[in-house]
């Protein structure tokens, strides 16, 4: 019986380059791991220093700038983490992959106020808030999970067909109209008669939205 064509690749090659492939993912999954948690990490002590200015506004309003501690040690707290650890985040993951990780913000400010470990600075949530961050939360993991990745992002010239495509094109002219519209609504004189008070729960929902 005559013997088939060889194989054009050897059976050992495949396997180590099968190997290979293996062991890069492996890399490439550890080192998004390790840039989310820095990111994460950044976010965390970035908020912290964001309460920490807040409580300075409140504790040392009289004071220059120049003798404001609190302030200066929340601002030399964030300005850090955003150059260090979140540049080295970026340089681990893809920055489709590190965004969602900026909404943590919110959660981490509302827990930190929480339980009051920002200088005496302590707020109560309700149930509704409690709700709400545990939504937010769920959203974000999703998004990470399931959203943008390195492996499905669009060329320059999809970008551009999607961005002439009539639907694109007719919700960012109603966003951008809702936008526009909204700050009109907050700054104009003229239009003070239909602007809700500001610390209405319409302006929080409206502003969500825009």
């Amino acid at each position: 019986m005559a013997a088939g064509p060889p194989s054009s690749v050897p059976a050992t090659s495949r396997c180590e380059a099968l190997a290979e492939a293996n062991a890069y993912r492996g890399d490439s999954v550890g080192l998004t791991v390790a840039g989310v948690s820095l990111a994460a990490l950044s976010c965390f002590i970035s908020t912290a220093a964001l309460l920490i200015m807040k409580r300075s506004a409140d504790l040392e309003k009289g004071l220059p700038l120049c003798k404001r501690w609190r302030w200066w040690v929340g601002f030399a707290m964030n300005t850090s983490s955003e150059a260090f650890l979140t540049t080295v985040a970026l340089s681990f993951a893809p920055l489709s992959v590190i965004s969602p990780v900026g909404g943590l913000a919110i959660a981490f400010s509302a827990l930190l106020a929480r339980f009051g470990c920002v200088m005496g600075l302590r707020e109560e949530l309700s149930p509704v808030e409690w709700g709400a961050l545990s939504a937010m939360v769920a959203g974000l993991v999703l998004l990470a999970s399931f959203g943008p990745s390195p492996g499905n992002e669009l060329s320059y010239d999809d970008l551009q067909a999607a961005f002439a495509n009539t639907p694109f094109v007719a919700y960012a002219s109603v966003a951008g109209a809702a936008v526009i519209g909204w700050l009109a609504v907050l700054v104009l004189p003229a239009l003070r008669r239909i602007r809700p008070a500001f610390d209405s729960r319409a302006v929080s929902f409206i502003s969500s939205f825009t």
